[in-house]
């Protein structure tokens, strides 16, 4: 999921449609990709769009919401039912739905519904985030989460990184990325070998280290960076078994 909510409105009726449009359009987190008419279009536009959310009428014609949310395997995104009728709530929640709403729609009940799926989905990128990182030491990569998106970090496309509070900034060989990680949480994740702090707001991968000026840092990003105090004593000893 990136930093939008992208989602699809499956229903027969356009006033309902547009009812759920307006709806979204309140709301900044919440993109609108696409409105279906019925169940097999609606099918056809999740397997190409994948949206992370859809509202689900139920009563529509030659297949209805509850049969098409049960024929979906590849790709199945948080459902929202959107309906007239109280006969399939239980369901609905049998097949995983993440909330069921009755029509009429006040805009206080359908935000506490999205929001409430947007908060889940990020807690899901979060934890993955944390897991796959906690086995990085193993790996040859580790994942960020930029924009609500997740990205596969190769360390060796990793030149430096700056702390920014309790964010980093990471310089990768083809562009700049802002992560939310501490640079303690940076530290543990990479390669000991390969990279070092020299700062506290700077770690830097050793071989991306183009000359040392006194207490100055020349690195092939550009950056120089004054080397800290806490940390002199350390790289002048990496300095001196470079020079071996």
């Amino acid at each position: 999921m990136n930093s939008n909510l992208k989602c699809i409105i499956i229903d027969d009726e356009p006033f309902a449609q547009d009812v759920i449009e307006k709806h979204c359009e309140k709301i900044p987190f919440v993109e609108v990709l696409k409105k279906s008419n019925n169940a097999i279009e609606g099918l056809k536009d999740i397997e190409t769009l994948k949206p992370d959310l859809v509202f689900m009428d139920i009563q529509m014609p030659t297949m209805n919401g509850i049969e098409l949310i049960k024929i979906l395997n590849n790709f199945k995104p948080k459902i929202i039912i959107t309906t007239a009728s109280k006969d399939h709530a239980l369901e609905g929640y049998e097949l995983d739905v993440s909330d069921y709403l009755l029509k009429p729609i006040s805009f206080e009940r359908f935000f506490r519904a999205v929001n409430k799926v947007y908060n889940l989905l990020k807690v899901n990128i979060n934890s993955v985030v944390k897991e796959s990182n906690e086995q990085a030491t193993s790996n040859s990569y580790f994942w960020a989460k930029v924009n609500g998106k997740l990205l596969h970090i190769n360390f060796e496309d990793v030149l430096l990184v700056k702390g920014m509070k309790d964010y980093v900034q990471i310089f990768l060989r083809d562009r700049k990325i802002i992560t939310y990680l501490t640079m303690k949480r940076i530290l543990e994740i990479l390669p000991e070998n390969e990279f070092m702090r020299v700062s506290r707001s700077y770690i830097v991968k050793i071989s991306s280290i183009r000359g040392i000026n006194g207490n100055i840092l020349e690195t092939v990003t550009e950056e120089e960076i004054i080397i800290g105090s806490t940390y002199r004593d350390i790289i002048k000893h990496e300095a001196n078994k470079w020079l071996k």
